[in-house]
């Protein structure tokens, strides 16, 4: 395994780049990126630049696309991503959790209990242009993300939902 490989060091995601199963195999060996298959509270950074189209904020989403991965979105920390089980189970119900109304409260950082499923993203910011690891998921489709306000206030349902169907998620490779 090769420890963190200058290369990397000016990896900058932007959307629709394109990586190779192979890549991002390499990528989650070193430590850059993160399989989030199986969901949970995203640790990464926060959703904090001025252009929309700049992943290297926030978290990078890197989605399967045929052989390969693409970089399709960005989300950022203390959201909570539901897995594609726990999304059909609370999707009909999904808007009544996660309102636009939470936004506009305060939100303050903490420290999740050890029974929560956490997805860690948190890169050391001296060595990287990007602020968070990679995001590594099957589907941007069939999972459910929950805004950080939200995550925080329905926390425990959330994680108790993934934890049921946590074992019926597909592999990344």
């Amino acid at each position: 395994m090769i420890e963190h490989p200058d290369i990397f060091k000016f990896l900058k995601p932007y959307y629709k780049q394109k990586l190779s199963s192979t890549f991002v195999k390499e990528l989650i060996d070193c430590s850059l990126a993160v399989d989030g298959t199986k969901g949970g509270l995203l640790l990464g950074a926060p959703h904090d630049y001025p252009d929309k189209r700049d992943v290297t904020c926030g978290i990078a989403v890197a989605v399967k696309d045929g052989i390969g991965f693409m970089i399709a979105g960005e989300f950022e920390g203390f959201e909570y991503m539901l897995n594609e089980g726990a999304a059909s189970d609370l999707s009909m119900r999904h808007n009544d959790y996660n309102k636009d109304e939470d936004l506009e409260e305060v939100f303050e950082e903490y420290i999740p209990g050890k029974d929560i499923i956490t997805i860690d993203l948190r890169l050391d910011q001296g060595l990287y242009k990007m602020k968070s690891k990679i995001l590594v998921i099957n589907s941007i489709d069939k999972i459910l993300l929950a805004n950080r306000c939200s995550s925080k206030k329905h926390l425990s349902l959330y994680n108790n939902l993934n934890k049921k169907w946590s074992q019926f998620t597909d592999p990344l490779f």
